[in-house]
C-alpha cells in the first residue's frame, strides 16, 4: 500500500486543494435506496453522496 512518508506526502495535496474527490450525485437520504441502485448498475463516475 505503501509507506507512512508517502501517504503525508499525499495528504499535502489533498489539504492544499490540489487533490479532489469526484462526486458524481448526492441524494437525500430519504432516497438512499435509489443512490444504492445507482451504484448497483454501475451508472456512477466518483462518489455517491447521502445528505442527511
Amino acid at each position: 500500500m505503501g509507506r507512512k512518508g508517502d501517504l503525508l506526502a499525499l495528504w499535502k495535496f489533498v489539504e492544499s486543494g490540489h487533490l479532489q474527490g469526484v462526486v458524481d450525485s448526492t441524494f437525500p437520504l430519504k432516497e438512499a435506496v435509489a443512490a444504492q441502485r445507482r451504484m448497483e448498475g454501475r451508472q456512477h463516475f466518483g462518489k455517491i453522496i447521502l445528505q442527511p
